[in-house]
């Protein structure tokens, strides 16, 4: 069974990813470049 902490590790890790595509999503609307996803 999963501890809390790792848990809480992985809501970490998905709100870093989320954030960075964040950024890049902002970087290529500045750039007028298509996005993949």
């Amino acid at each position: 069974m999963r501890s809390d902490r790792a848990g809480l590790e992985d809501k970490e890790a998905i709100a870093y990813i989320r954030q960075m595509l964040g950024e890049l999503h902002q970087v290529a609307r500045q750039e007028g470049a298509d996005m993949l996803c």
